[in-house]
């Protein structure tokens, strides 16, 4: 969020403006933002769109004539599908459950040197955090650090949002190693994120054509997930804009990755308490309301809950895009984030009180509400529009927790790691995690955060109550005095994190939310930071595990 610092005073124009004439050229503003911030964006969205044009004809021929791969291709497309009311966790997923059940025990016995024959085998969750291109290295670099202990096998979920899931999405989705992702992701960063070849373009441009064929709105949101899925996606070739959610089904049915959880929060103004979504391999669910549609259908239009049309599948691309949508952030996000003098806040909130939940930029995603006409959901406002608008879910919480938090109790781990690469202060949002299950009266630790911004990992327990999670916090810092003490050991001879300040490179260098570049050296360190960080971490990690196991 630090690169909203030239918001301000957008914002108090903007409040001024709509306080005292709501009729002002609000609109000259609005575009003003969106010129400063997506120039480059709105170039290509209009060289791709003109090139749609141009295939729309052709592909409606394709389609008449059976040819069109991205329709013909779609197993899912004679289907006909109904949205699900449930509590409950797919039966895909209860098989996913059994079949990772023994990965996990096998795992724990390498890694602790001991059997598992009676007792119990925990439940062990990563949420890892938002934060750019710097939350999807500091989360790659935790993976790799957590296959380097054995314990990668050990976790039986994952949950993502913003640029977390652009680590943890084409891992799965390119089913590379996790080391030889680290490889690949640290080239894939090199690389200008805008710069696009012509064959390049064109696949863009066949994507938005279906689209068009389709009539499905498109925002700023399309084109920025196709550049995610055309950079992060690069090793699918030409399939890279034509790869889904829905195929990590087959990839992770036999157990070989932990269950993926990717998060979003309804977009809609005028909301305090945001509905989270989920999107996992096998449905796409209204968390808060319980409302479910295969991950397949994502894409198609509903009406009193059956779908009236065959459309293809949402592309992996725009999930990437729509989870890390935080250029959509309100006004009462913008100010908390930038504005650290108090009395300076209070000031400023007060002018902007009355559009506390507007949204300076149009960074929605909007696609088909699969909630349309349906009955009993008048009161919630979700069945009466046609189209859904979901944004980055960082911008309620940065630590997507409400999945794994003991809501769905088919879930509930017993051991929850928080990987934390948010900007802003090291705590934040574990805080407001604790908030969230005080909320919800779910099961939680006290959670003392004295001193936590200056520690590499911090576990807190309930030793009283059996039914609370252990949670493990790991932030993204640099303890100078632990690198000095461990630098010579083999395995970091190839480390250069010597005078590296993950801290500082977030607040005030490379590591900033907002840049989409990295040099392969700073890609590297950033990496190497959140891996050394948990290697270093491995005795605490295996004494918990232990706790846990010997609690039970």
């Amino acid at each position: 969020m630090k690169n909203f610092r030239f918001y301000i005073t957008i914002i108090i124009a903007y409040s001024c403006c709509t306080l005292t004439s709501p009729t002002h050229s609000m609109d000259t503003i609005i575009h003003t933002i969106d010129d400063i911030m997506h120039e480059n964006l709105h170039t290509l969205h209009q060289e791709l769109e003109t090139l749609a044009e141009t295939l729309t004809p052709k592909l409606v021929k394709h389609i008449s004539n059976h040819e069109e791969s991205t329709i013909t291709n779609n197993p899912h497309r004679l289907k006909e599908t109904n949205i699900l009311h449930s509590t409950s966790i797919s039966h895909e997923e209860q098989q996913y459950l059994k079949e990772r059940l023994p990965i996990v025990k096998a795992a724990l016995e390498k890694m602790l040197q001991r059997p598992l024959k009676n007792e119990h085998v925990p439940k062990i969750a990563f949420i890892t955090s938002g934060g750019g291109y710097r939350a999807m290295l500091c989360t790659t670099g935790s993976l790799c650090a957590a296959q380097e202990l054995g314990l990668l096998d050990a976790i039986t979920y994952i949950t993502a949002l913003s640029g977390s899931t652009w680590a943890v999405a084409p891992w799965i989705s390119t089913k590379k190693p996790i080391l030889e992702f680290k490889d690949y992701l640290q080239k894939c960063a090199a690389k200008s994120f805008f710069d696009l070849t012509k064959e390049e373009k064109l696949l863009i441009a066949h994507i938005i054509a279906v689209k068009k064929i389709y009539e499905q709105p498109r925002t700023l949101v399309d084109p920025y997930g196709d550049l995610l899925a055309n950079r992060l996606l690069e090793a699918l070739g030409d399939l890279r804009q034509n790869t889904y959610l829905s195929d990590q089904a087959t990839i992770i049915e036999n157990g070989s990755y932990p269950y993926p959880i990717y998060t979003v929060t309804d977009g809609r103004e005028h909301q305090t308490d945001p509905t989270w979504y989920e999107f996992t391999p096998h449905t796409v669910r209204n968390f808060t309301h319980n409302i479910h549609i295969p991950t397949w259908a994502f894409g198609r239009t509903f009406k009193k809950g059956q779908s009236t049309n065959d459309a293809p599948e949402k592309p992996l691309g725009y999930i990437l895009g729509t989870c890390g949508s935080a250029f959509a952030a309100n006004i009462e996000t913008i100010v908390k984030s930038v504005i650290k003098n108090k009395p300076l806040q209070e000031d400023i909130k007060t002018i902007t009180h009355p559009i506390a939940t507007h949204r300076p930029l149009h960074f929605c995603a909007k696609v088909s509400n699969y909630m349309y006409k349906m009955e009993n959901l008048d009161n919630t406002g979700l069945s009466k529009k046609k189209h859904l608008k979901l944004v980055d879910a960082g911008l309620t919480c940065n630590l997507p927790y409400l999945p794994v938090s003991g809501i769905c109790k088919e879930r509930a781990p017993e051991i929850l790691f928080f990987l934390d690469a948010s900007a802003g202060h090291i705590g934040g949002e574990l805080h407001k995690v604790a908030m969230d299950a005080k909320k919800h009266n779910l099961h939680f630790p006290e959670i003392d955060l004295t001193d936590i911004d200056k520690k590499t990992i911090s576990i807190f327990k309930d030793e009283k109550n059996t039914n609370a999670p252990v949670v493990i916090y790991m932030p993204r810092i640099s303890d100078k005095e632990l690198w000095e003490k461990n630098k010579t050991n083999s395995e970091f001879k190839n480390y250069q994190l010597s005078g590296f300040d993950l801290n500082h490179e977030t607040d005030h260098g490379f590591c900033a939310t907002k840049h989409f570049h990295y040099t392969p050296e700073h890609s590297s360190q950033v990496m190497d930071q959140t891996m050394f960080n948990m290697i270093t971490s491995k005795q605490a990690i295996i004494d918990t595990l232990n706790w846990v196991i010997d609690r039970k």
